[in-house]
């Protein structure tokens, strides 16, 4: 409602190492910043804040329940909600997060993540849609994706009317214990030294569970 408070407000700067939980924004379905980002907002198409290393969960919003725009790295999205859609994130770039679990309300057309771009991230188990109007690099995804773009990816869920699908594929990720929150690939799965190095930030930076992302000269697909 109208005494809604998100946690964050980030025009610019960085946050680093938070978590973030029970942010929200007012319920009115109107397209400006008090119903966007219940955990994070950053203003439109603006992307040079940070948000690095943040677990952001229970947060809900009308769009972009846990974060509008900027750019996400290593972070978790857990268990955030939007009424319409992006219930992880919005407009943002993100890159090695994890967006498992978020929610719609049962909207089957909701998504996790819309209109931004997503590189070696894991969508995994969220209400809805994992990705709408969506650029996915490297990405694993267990749910559909509506009018999206795909580079080496592995959609498990599907997609809807793609725009691009270049080199993806539909096997299951295999995750360690999917059941238990664990989304770390397990031994087998298809996903493992699948990405394509052309779409890493830093092949030799550090992945979401803190090791370096190159093992053996190849890389996973997914956070």
């Amino acid at each position: 409602g109208p005494n809604a408070v998100r946690c964050v407000y980030l025009a610019k700067g960085s946050l680093e190492g938070f978590t973030l939980t029970g942010g929200a924004t007012d319920s009115l379905n109107l397209e400006n910043e008090n119903n966007r980002g219940g955990g994070v907002y950053v203003p439109a198409a603006t992307y040079a804040p940070l948000v690095l290393d943040c677990l952001i969960t229970n947060c809900a919003s009308v769009r972009g329940g846990g974060l509008h725009a900027g750019t996400a790295k290593r972070c978790v999205f857990v268990d955030n909600y939007a009424q319409n859609n992006s219930s992880a994130l919005r407009g943002s770039y993100a890159h090695h997060c994890l967006l498992a679990r978020n929610r719609t309300g049962g909207n089957t057309a909701g998504s996790a993540a819309g209109y931004g771009w997503a590189f070696s991230c894991t969508l995994a188990d969220n209400e809805g849609r994992a990705g709408d109007s969506m650029s996915f690099y490297n990405c694993i995804l267990t749910e559909p994706s509506i009018g999206g773009r795909h580079f080496d990816c592995c959609l498990s869920g599907g997609t809807v009317p793609p725009v691009t699908n270049d080199a993806c594929f539909a096997d299951a990720p295999l995750f360690a214990n999917a059941a238990a929150g664990d989304y770390r690939l397990a031994s087998g799965s298809p996903c493992v030294d699948r990405a394509n190095l052309a779409y890493l930030d830093n092949r030799f930076g550090t992945d979401l569970d803190g090791a370096l992302r190159m093992q053996n000269a190849r890389i996973d697909l997914g956070a």
